[in-house]
Formats: C-alpha cells, structure tokens, sequence
C-alpha cells in the first residue's frame, strides 16, 4: 500500500512539475495552487477508504470472535461441538492457516483452553498503526485462582473475492 503511494505521488508530482515548465510564472502559481488542493482532497478520500477498510476489517473479526466464542464456550461444561468450530474456521480462516495450527494442544485464537461468552463484553480490537492488515485482538478474565489475566492476540486479515481471511496469527 504505502509503495503504491509513494509511486502515485511520483508520478503526480513529476507531472505537475513538467506542467509547470509549459506555464508562464503568472500561471505557475495557479498550477501548483490547484496540483496542491487536488492532491488534499485525494488524501482525504484515500484516509476515509482506508478507515472504512480497517472499519469493515475489525466487524469482521468481531464476528469471527461473537462465532466462535459462542460455538467454543459451552455453559455446562461440556465439550464443544468440533465440527461446527471447524465450519467457522473454515468460514474465516485461509487454509493454510489451519494447517499451521492443527494438532495445537490449546486455543490459538482464544490462548486458552477454556472460554467464557462473558469474554466478548470486553474484547477489543486495534488496528496496526503500521500495517493495515494486523490487529490485535485482546480481552480479560478472571482465572479460577482469581488472578487477572490479560489476553493479546495479533490477527492478519486480507481481502479476498467476496470477504476477509485470517491468514496468520501470533
């Protein structure tokens, strides 16, 4: 993203500047006023895509996490139903992903092995300052010896044909 940027702005700017030398000096300042005030709204119409984007990404994961937290956090006790937590991994996951973490003895996308719906009252989800396709998705429990536990989870999600995908996470 931020070199397709950077060459947009290039070739922005060389083509003012190759204007500019066809303009009398009256009409260089005109030319660079307009080159400047385009350039502005064009910023601020690529930040709101780029919002709803990251926006449209963290409803995404919310959803992944309300699917799964209720599919994986029984309320007797009892164990989850493995075929329907597969359909939403399936749903939500790349593949490849789910290779990388089959036959994990805990819960990567919870870092537990046991869950409680009460999680989702308090889960929150950041984008990446620096990348735009990592987020960290973090909550709070009390365990059972009622010691605070603080759970971050890094997500990387990428568009595809009809949706998002969470191809890796850490």
């Amino acid at each position: 993203m931020w070199q397709k940027t950077s060459l947009y702005f290039l070739f922005i700017l060389s083509l003012s500047i190759s204007c500019s030398s066809t303009h009398t000096d009256e009409n260089e300042n005109t030319s660079d006023t307009t080159f400047y005030g385009d350039n502005m709204d064009e910023a601020k119409s690529s930040s709101t895509v780029s919002a709803n984007i990251i926006d449209n990404k963290i409803l995404f994961i919310r959803s992944f996490y309300s699917e799964y937290i209720y599919e994986t956090c029984t309320e007797d006790g009892s164990i989850p139903n493995m075929e329907n937590i597969g359909k939403i991994e399936e749903k939500y996951c790349s593949k490849e992903l789910l290779t990388k973490l089959n036959g994990l003895d805990y819960d990567p996308f919870l870092k537990a092995q046991d869950c409680d719906v009460e999680w989702l009252n308090n889960l929150d989800i950041k984008a990446d300052t620096k990348d735009e396709n990592w987020f960290t998705v973090s909550y709070s429990y009390t365990d059972y010896l009622n010691n605070k536990q603080n759970i971050s989870i890094r997500l990387k999600i990428v568009p595809t044909d009809n949706h998002y995908q969470i191809i890796d996470i850490e």
